[in-house]
């Protein structure tokens, strides 16, 4: 178990996922680009390997930021302020917090399983793209894919400097979209799924590829409309 610190930081701006690079990329200039957690590159095109600890979002089409432990400092200090001109394209705006919280969250492995959604998620490398593509049971496809959720939690929990001791437990219950999209030049094949866990993990964080740029976003289950009777 171990308490981490979180910030998260809604805007009243609209940005699709596509947008997300260019986000980034102005924040990170706005506060210097020696300022590693906000753009996690490092000198001579190399990059910072580590859990992303900023992170860059598009939930329900606004700009989300996410930032956890160092990054949450930072990014409390950063936006702590009144206004912030971003550029996004060819123009500037002027980005305006529609909600800022700042709270501590318990991870930890305990308790019953608890249910989880993933949009965008990016599981398969090259190597593992091609087991999928030869693996022909719909059973054993869903396994790889919840070993590979298993490494994506195991990362993060490194890259926070939590031990896990305990056994994680990973069940897809659905797949609910599949889709080939472009990142970078490169052709991904991205899911939308719903999971449950046995670890207690803190909404709208990355896991997975790309988790920096908006891929893989964790959000809470789908809320059901009761029926009227």
């Amino acid at each position: 178990m171990k308490s981490i610190k979180c910030v998260r930081i809604h805007f009243n701006n609209f940005i699709g996922l596509e947008e997300i690079p260019m986000l980034r990329g102005s924040i990170a200039a706005g506060v210097g680009f020696e300022h590693t957690l906000f753009h996690n590159h490092i000198e001579k095109g190399n990059f910072r390997m580590s859990y992303p600890l900023i992170q860059y979002k598009s939930h329900r089409n606004k700009a989300l930021l996410v930032g956890l432990e160092e990054g949450a400092l930072a990014l409390h200090e950063l936006f702590n302020k009144p206004e912030l001109t971003i550029q996004i394209g060819p123009q500037a705006e002027p980005f305006s917090v529609e909600k800022l919280q700042l709270f501590m969250h318990r991870i930890r492995v305990a308790g019953p399983l608890r249910d989880y959604r993933l949009s965008h998620w990016l599981p398969l490398n090259t190597e593992n793209y091609v087991v999928w593509k030869n693996t022909p049971k719909l059973s054993e496809k869903i396994g790889l894919l919840e070993r590979i959720l298993t490494g994506n939690i195991l990362s993060m929990a490194k890259g926070l400097d939590w031990r896990v001791e305990e056994q994680i437990q990973v069940h897809i219950t659905q797949i609910e979209k599949e889709r080939l999209v472009s990142i970078k030049h490169k052709p991904w094949l991205s899911f939308d799924i719903s999971f449950k866990t046995n670890v207690e993990l803190p909404n709208y964080i990355g896991l997975g590829k790309f988790s920096s740029l908006g891929y893989g976003l964790l959000l809470p289950p789908k809320r059901h409309k009761a029926v009227k009777k």
